[in-house]
């Protein structure tokens, strides 16, 4: 059966190389402000990581390590921007159910697209153009907007936090694995500390993800946790194109409290009891728990 296919969805670049480059090639969506919406890269994902490639799976036909990465080959080539600003943080390996990390779409209006391969730079204009069908205000698409930044924001606060809990966990039971056969009475100050700051840690670390669900179906037997719910409000505010109800407002303001309690209890295991752990192991010649750096 012959069956047609639908346009692209997103906003087609097209671009012409002269020959194919080593050079790095970004991207940089800008809004009628000048302000940066997103950059591409043929080296980096948009949050300046470079990309890695998964052995175990081909690239595609354009020997892209991701559909996010800029070509670089000789002639023509085509890049898709989703319209989309940056995602929220992602958890490598939590499950989520009815919830995402997608970033908002842009709002209709002017950007512009600037490529730079080398010193040589190019750019050219955008325009997203409303649905004629809708009748919603600009500024109830805002506010829908607005929302969106806002959840995705907390998402990325608390999958930040998750990786750190992690962090410290794994560094306290490489530092405790290492007194293991000293003298009791030298190491029990820092064992009881690394028993707190596990078991505190392990606690919150269990309230604001599912760590037992490996599939989606999984998630039918262990309830989904505090990320889930605040992501999955994201794409309830999404699902239309109005502003946010009263309804979710509120419940993102509950969520967000219930976050900013187990937020504030893992900087106080920080601030307090990492400190003193680190000054227990100090005595026993061994190496501190790194602090956190930039928020991760």
């Amino acid at each position: 059966m012959s069956v047609g296919e639908n346009a692209p969805n997103g906003a087609m670049l097209h671009y012409v190389l002269p020959d194919t480059t080593s050079k790095e090639i970004t991207l940089t969506i800008r809004d009628a402000k000048g302000d940066s919406v997103i950059t591409y890269s043929s080296e980096k994902d948009p949050k300046g990581e470079p990309f890695t490639v998964d052995a175990s799976f081909h690239l595609d036909s354009l020997h892209r390590p991701s559909p996010q990465a800029l070509t670089k080959l000789k002639g023509l080539n085509t890049f898709r921007w989703n319209l989309r600003y940056p995602d929220a943080e992602r958890l490598e390996g939590a499950v989520m159910w009815g919830g995402g990390t997608s970033g908002p779409r842009a709002l209709p209006g002017t950007y512009s697209a600037t490529m730079k391969v080398g010193t040589d730079s190019a750019t050219v204009p955008l325009t997203i153009i409303s649905d004629p069908r809708l009748t919603t205000s600009a500024a109830d698409l805002q506010a829908q907007f607005d929302m969106i930044q806002k959840i995705n924001a907390k998402t990325t606060e608390v999958h930040k936090a998750i990786k750190r809990i992690r962090t410290i966990k794994q560094q306290v039971s490489g530092v405790t694995s290492r007194f293991a056969d000293l003298d009791t009475a030298t190491s029990k100050p820092a064992k009881e500390l690394a028993k707190v700051i596990t078991d505190t840690l392990t606690s919150i670390e269990n309230e604001l993800v599912q760590t037992k669900a490996k599939a989606g179906q999984d998630l039918l037997n262990y309830p989904v946790k505090l990320n889930n719910k605040i992501a999955s409000l994201a794409d309830v505010v999404a699902s239309a194109d109005y502003a946010p109800t009263q309804q979710s407002i509120d419940l993102y303001n509950e969520l967000s409290r219930q976050a900013d309690a187990y937020l504030a209890t893992i900087a106080w295991v920080e601030s307090a009891k990492i400190t003193e752990f680190n000054t227990a192991i100090d005595a026993l010649k061994l190496p501190a728990v790194a602090p956190n750096k930039d928020g991760k």
